[in-house]
C-alpha cells in the first residue's frame, strides 16, 4: 500500500499498522477513549492523538469515519458513566481522601495530583455546572476529574449524560475531522505543519497566558485555604457551594466516620438551603454571606459548653470592630447586632457523650439583591469585605479563644503572635446600657 508522504519517515511502521487497523484499532480506540476518563490514567492517556490517527488511518484506508466517531463516542460515554458513579457513591471527602492515599505512595512528581483539586472543582462546578460539563473534553488533565466530582455533587445522570454527550461529540467529531484533513490534505498538512512559524508561537504564547490565569486563580483559593489552616491550627478547611445546613454536613461527617476524634474541622459554604438558627428559626443564607461550621472537641464537660455561645459572638464583634465596623455589641447568648440590625448569629450543637461540638456561625457581609431591613452588613463598614476574608480574620482569633477556655496550648500560628484582640465590646445595646 502507498504510505502518504507526511508519514514517509515511519513508512514501515504505518504499513504494519494498517494491516491490524480493523478490527484491532477500532478495539484499541474504544479501550483508550474510555480509559481517557479515568483520573490519573487519564493524565498519560494518548486519547486526543489516538482519535486523530484513526480518523487519518480509515481515510486512508476508505473506512467509515462514522465508525471511528461512534467508537470513540462510546467509549468515551462509558467511562464518564463509571467515574460519575464511582463519584456518586464516593462523595466528595471519599474522593479527596482517595487522592490523599494514592499521594502518600512513593510516586514521580509529575503523577502526583494534589486532593485541593477536588475541593476545586467542586467550587467551579457549583457555580457552572452545566458548562463545566459540556466543556470537560476539552480541557486537559481536568477532564477525568469533572465526571466523578459531578456524580459527588449529585447531579441529575439524564442531565449529566446529556452534557456529556454533546460536549463529547463536539470533541470528537474535531478530532475525527483533524484526522480526516490531514490524510486528504497531506502535502497542505505538511506545508502548514512546517510554516507555522510566528502563528504558532502566538498561538501558543496565548494557551500558556490562559493557563497561567487558570491556574492562579485555582493555587489561590488553595493558597488561602492553607493559610488559615496553618493560622488557626485546623486539621482541614473545606470551602462547599450549597449545603443544606454547614452544621448538619458537619454532623454527618462524624457519624459516618469521615471525621475522626480530635480532629478539627472547618466547613465554609457560598449559600445555605435550610440555615437555621436558636430554638430552629430559619437563617437566610443566600450568597454573600458567611456560612461556616467548626468540630470542635472539647475537654470541658457539656455542662459548660454553653458558655461557648457567648465567647464566639464576642470574637467575632471584636474582630470585625478591628477592621473598622462599628456600632457593634453582643445581645446574649448568640447574636452579633451592628447598630439596630443583626450581623450575625451563632449555633452550638453537641453530642454528649461522643464529645464533639459543632459551632455554627452566619454572619451577614455582602448585601444580596433582597435585603432585610433588620439584618446589617460588614460591606456597609468595610466596602471590599468578601466573606472569605472574614473567615481569614475570625477563624484564627476565635480558635484561640477557645483553646484559651479549654486549657489547650496554643497553636503554633498564635505563639507567634499573629493572632490579636482590641478592646472589649459590649454585651448589650446602647438603648440599653443608657
Amino acid at each position: 500500500m502507498a504510505v502518504p508522504e507526511l508519514l514517509q519517515p515511519i513508512a514501515p511502521l504505518y504499513s504494519w499498522i494498517a494491516q491490524y487497523f480493523m478490527p484491532w484499532g477500532l478495539v484499541l480506540l474504544f479501550i483508550l477513549a474510555l480509559l481517557e476518563n479515568i483520573p490519573i490514567v487519564g493524565l498519560v492517556n494518548p486519547g486526543e492523538v489516538i482519535v486523530a490517527a484513526a480518523a487519518f488511518l480509515a481515510t486512508d484506508l476508505h473506512h467509515s469515519l462514522a465508525l471511528v466517531f461512534a467508537v470513540a463516542l462510546v467509549g468515551s460515554l462509558i467511562g464518564v458513566t463509571a467515574t460519575y458513579a464511582a463519584g456518586r457513591r464516593l462523595g466528595v471527602d471519599g474522593l479527596r481522601r482517595i487522592l490523599i492515599r494514592y499521594n502518600a505512595r512513593k510516586l514521580p512528581k509529575f503523577l502526583r495530583v494534589d486532593p485541593q483539586v477536588v475541593d476545586d472543582l467542586r467550587e467551579y462546578f457549583e457555580q457552572h455546572g452545566t458548562i463545566t460539563t459540556l466543556t470537560a473534553r476539552f480541557v486537559y488533565g481536568m477532564k477525568a476529574f469533572i465526571p466523578p466530582v459531578a456524580g459527588a455533587m449529585r447531579m441529575s445522570y439524564p442531565r449529566f449524560l446529556l452534557n456529556s454527550f454533546i460536549g463529547g461529540a463536539l470533541y470528537t467529531l474535531f478530532l475525527v475531522v483533524v484526522g480526516w484533513f490531514l490524510m486528504s490534505n497531506a502535502a497542505l498538512a505538511a506545508n502548514l505543519l512546517s510554516g507555522l512559524g510566528a502563528f504558532g508561537i502566538v498561538l501558543l504564547v496565548a494557551l500558556a497566558v490562559f493557563a497561567a490565569v487558570m491556574l492562579k486563580r485555582i493555587t489561590g483559593r488553595r493558597r488561602r485555604r492553607a493559610l488559615l489552616r496553618e493560622k488557626a491550627g485546623l486539621t482541614s478547611v473545606s470551602e462547599q457551594g450549597r449545603l443544606s445546613s454547614t452544621n448538619d454536613h458537619l454532623k454527618e461527617l462524624v457519624a459516618t466516620g469521615q471525621a475522626l476524634a480530635g480532629e478539627s474541622l472547618l466547613v465554609i459554604a457560598r449559600e445555605q438551603k435550610a440555615g437555621r438558627g436558636q430554638f430552629e428559626r430559619q437563617w437566610s443564607s443566600p450568597k454573600g454571606g458567611l456560612y461556616a461550621s467548626l468540630l470542635y472537641w472539647p475537654r470541658r464537660p457539656v455542662a459548660q459548653q454553653s458558655e461557648l455561645s457567648l465567647i464566639v459572638a464576642q470574637a467575632l464583634s471584636e474582630v470585625l470592630s478591628a477592621q473598622g465596623v462599628s456600632d457593634l455589641w453582643v445581645k446574649p447568648p448568640n447574636d452579633v447586632y451592628c447598630g439596630q440590625g443583626k450581623l450575625a448569629g451563632i449555633l452550638l450543637e453537641t453530642s454528649g457523650e461522643e464529645g464533639w461540638l459543632v459551632i455554627g456561625v452566619g454572619v451577614n457581609v455582602r448585601r444580596p439583591r433582597r435585603s432585610f431591613e433588620s439584618a446589617a452588613y460588614v460591606c456597609d463598614h468595610v466596602r471590599k469585605a468578601a466573606p472569605e476574608e472574614v473567615a481569614e480574620w475570625f477563624f484564627p482569633a476565635l480558635l484561640e479563644r477557645i483553646r484559651a477556655w479549654d486549657g489547650e496550648p496554643a497553636s503554633p500560628a498564635e505563639q507567634q503572635g499573629r493572632v490579636c484582640f482590641p478592646g472589649p465590646v459590649a454585651l448589650t445595646s446602647p438603648e440599653d446600657a443608657s
